[in-house]
């Protein structure tokens, strides 16, 4: 029932579903996770991460609970959350959810460690067969941006383009792409 109404976007309806789940079962990771979703949805923030959490105590080999846990930690600025999770998830080598790779190069960028950033977005689009995740691209154009792979750089921001045309930042990557290629221009 939770599962139904949060595909019609009944948020309240199914956050009621999923805790009558987990006080029925508290070892429900699916649920615990699926409440948390319920509760973001509503705006609450807090309730979600503690479900987040209940979610990967119940079961530490669920990986949706920490791609969400490290999507919230992301929105909230809570960097150091983010890859701590994130890393938590990776030991499980999570092919089937790059987006926790993503979200790690996301952390790891955002901390200034371009190494690492670089190795989690590279997995992240390797393991990303159907470009669910086109900002990877865009993600390590950035990365090789700041290590002075220039001709990298442009080579994916324009893939990003290329995945995702009406993206809201598309006229700012086209900028960063032109300064790019003066650059490159002018090396030579």
């Amino acid at each position: 029932k939770g599962a139904a109404a949060m595909s019609e976007s009944k948020w309240a309806v199914a956050q009621k579903n999923f805790e009558k789940a987990v006080e029925v079962y508290p070892q429900y990771a699916q649920a615990w996770c699926d409440l948390g979703e319920a509760l973001h949805s509503q705006s609450q923030s807090k309730a979600a991460q503690a479900a987040w959490a209940k979610a990967i105590e119940a079961d530490p080999k669920y990986l949706k609970s920490y791609l969400q846990a490290a999507r919230l930690a992301l929105q909230e600025r809570r960097t150091q959350d983010a890859l701590e999770m994130t890393d938590r998830a990776l030991v499980q080598k999570p092919i089937e959810f790059p987006g926790i790779y993503f979200f790690n190069a996301v952390a790891h960028f955002n901390l200034k460690q371009m190494d690492a950033a670089e190795k989690s977005v590279r997995e992240a689009i390797e393991h990303d067969g159907t470009h669910e995740i086109p900002r990877a691209e865009s993600l390590l154009g950035s990365v090789l941006t700041v290590k002075g792979d220039w001709k990298g750089a442009v080579e994916h921001f324009n893939k990003y383009l290329e995945y995702e045309p009406k993206a809201a930042d598309s006229a700012e990557v086209k900028q960063q792409i032109a300064a790019l290629e003066r650059r490159m221009a002018g090396a030579h």
